[in-house]
């Protein structure tokens, strides 16, 4: 028990007994005092006491009073004191995983107190330690998004939570946190894309005028104020298009390679343009995975007749070989090519030929159009006898050059009664008419008869039709012809010779008329009367083999031919009217084609019409 009118409490710095303070009474907190050791005093003292006052030097109390036993506190010291960043301010915002470092350099003002000292960054909404870097500058990419605090600390020994994982929360000890610097952490995230279905991959023709819609679908969940496609040149980075979305439809789109990209970025991002390279791109963002597009588009360029047009006329059936000479002008692209004729007004593709030039001698009348063709594997249809609109996969078709086939076929001829011999006596003063027929239906815009001579070719005569009665004529052999002809023939004259024929026309097979005089006259017989030229095929149409049948009553050695549409020969053999007489088609494709079946002695020729199935 203390004894004196007055008391009270004094607290004094041990080392100088200087007065720090009078308080009240305990409990006494020295927190926010600076570092040292202090001595806390009961008084007891009588009134007239001088010096007690804060300030005041202990030793100079004046007066009657008693001080207890001093109660000695050490304080010991922390301050951390502030922190910036490296130029000022407290506050930044990078970018977090795009692969772009992003250091904050920050700086500590002021002198900070405390044995220990470090850094710490913890989560700003949760407090969670999130490291303890030996130093600035800080550099946060990689790490996800969110905000962030940075500390300066001062602590003394024995310290403890101070570890990552831990909430800054549970720090004990003695110690002292810095204001923090806030880093604001965009981290854009573009997660994962793939073709509906799955796959990263896909090959589209195009050019060919066929829509290929690639629909690509987000998997995951992305992360960034703003999303968007952009497309790119594999080969360049070339950012050739930033569609609005899926599908997305490359048709039309030069041949290569393109990538499909899915973005998330951020506000600021600058590049983001069709005609830029995407390595360009600037700010915060992130780009997904690539779909891969391949784009084949063949081109076929465009195809002339050599010197110049895309439009002939030849005379076809004539005899005579027109070959179309074709060149491509300009560089086709496509891993496959070749050449195709079709018929104008069906589209039926007619045939593929090597390559030009092109003889159309021998096809029916009509417009066939040439093309030239540049093509991917698996195209399908490319086939004679299909129709040109059916081709399937990847092509392209050049401009055609148009060939209207003037035809004329001045069908066969015979003997009526059949044969196309026939002997007579002349000048005798006996008429010999010989009447003729014409076997088939003739094509060609005029018509008439030619008489020659068969040893010269000379024109003997243009008679006006049958019967033909050559009494009177000298000795000799000359041949009846029928002519189907067109317009602008020139050398249709009694006098010229019929090789010096020139415009498109047609001659029948020969009729041919030996004409004997004075005794010759008596070795004529029934059957140089009786003979004919004439032939059946069957089956026809036929799949495997034509059988030949000769309707005539001598032995005839032939010469067989087989020619397709295009003038093309595909069959020829010898045979003779002695034997069984067939061919082989077996080989052919199916179509139509025209077997010439020539006398190998006279020269009398038929031509049949033949379909193969």
């Amino acid at each position: 028990m203390g004894v004196g009118s007055n008391n009270g409490w004094v607290i004094t710095d041990q080392a100088t007994g200087e007065i720090l303070g009078l308080p009240p009474g305990p409990p006494f907190d020295l927190e926010g005092v600076f570092g040292g050791v202090c001595d806390v005093w009961y008084i007891r003292y009588e009134d007239g006491l001088t010096g007690l006052m804060a300030g005041n030097n202990v030793s100079d109390l004046m007066g009657c009073f008693d001080l207890s036993n001093p109660v000695s506190i050490t304080r010991t010291e922390v301050d951390a004191a502030a922190i910036q960043i490296v130029g000022g301010g407290t506050e930044a915002t990078i970018c977090a995983n795009d692969g772009v470092a992003d250091p904050i350099d920050v700086e500590i003002v002021g002198m900070g107190v405390g044995s220990n000292n470090g850094w710490v960054i913890t989560d700003q909404s949760t407090g969670e330690i999130l490291g303890l870097p030996p130093g600035p500058p800080f550099d946060l990419e990689g790490v996800f998004a969110g905000v962030c605090d940075v500390w300066y600390i001062r602590y003394e020994d024995g310290l403890t939570g101070l570890a990552a994982g831990n909430n800054v929360s549970d720090l004990m000890g003695c110690f002292d946190l810095s204001n923090p610097v806030s880093i604001t952490r965009n981290a854009p995230d573009a997660a994962a894309i793939q073709i509906v279905g799955g796959g990263t991959t896909a090959e589209i023709c195009s050019g060919d005028g066929t829509a290929d819609p690639i629909d690509v679908e987000i998997v995951g969940m992305g992360v960034g104020s703003n999303n968007g496609w952009v497309i790119t040149d594999q080969s360049t980075g070339e950012i050739l298009g930033l569609p609005p979305g899926p599908p997305f439809d490359l048709e039309g789109v030069f041949a290569g390679v393109c990538d499909v990209w899915y973005i998330r970025y951020e506000d600021g991002l600058t590049g983001l343009a069709a005609g830029n390279n995407v390595s360009d791109l600037m700010g915060c963002f992130d780009l997904s995975n690539p779909v891969s597009i391949t784009r084949n588009a063949p081109d076929a360029a465009a195809i002339q007749i050599v010197g110049g047009g895309t439009t002939a006329e030849i005379c076809s059936g004539d005899g005579t070989a027109d070959p179309i000479d074709v060149e491509i002008v300009g560089m086709g692209v496509g891993s496959n090519n070749g050449w195709v004729i079709t018929d104008q007004a069906t589209g039926e593709i007619l045939g593929l030929p090597p390559g030009p030039p092109f003889d159309l001698e021998g096809v029916f009348g009509g417009v066939c159009d040439v093309w030239y063709i540049r093509y991917e594997d698996g195209l399908t249809g490319l086939m004679a006898g299909n129709n040109v609109s059916d081709l399937m996969g990847c092509f392209d078709l050049s401009n055609p050059v148009s060939i209207t086939r003037t035809e004329v076929d001045a069908a066969a001829i015979q003997i009526v009664g059949g044969g196309t011999e026939a002997t007579i006596c002349a000048n005798d003063g006996v008429a010999d008419p010989i009447d003729v027929e014409i076997v088939g239906m003739g094509v060609g815009s005029n018509n008439g008869w030619v008489i020659t001579d068969q040893s010269t070719g000379e024109i003997l005569g243009l008679p006006p039709g049958p019967p033909f009665d050559l009494e009177g004529v000298f000795a000799g052999v000359c041949d009846v012809w029928y002519i189907r002809y067109e317009d602008g023939l020139t050398g249709l004259a009694a006098g010229n010779n019929v090789s010096d024929l020139m415009g498109c026309f047609d001659l029948s097979n020969p009729v041919s008329i030996t004409r004997l005089t004075g005794m010759d006259c008596d070795s004529l017989s029934v059957d140089d009367l009786n003979s004919n030229f004439d032939f059946n095929l069957y089956p026809n149409p036929a799949k495997n083999v034509v059988h030949i049948n000769y309707n005539g009553n001598r032995v005839v050695d032939l010469n067989i031919q087989v020619f397709d549409m295009l003038g093309k020969e595909v069959y020829e053999n010898e045979l003779s009217t002695q034997e069984n007489m067939s061919v082989d088609i077996s080989n052919l494709e199916n179509g139509t084609y025209f077997m010439n079946i020539t006398d190998s002695v006279s020269g009398n020729r038929i031509v049949k019409r033949i379909i193969k199935n």
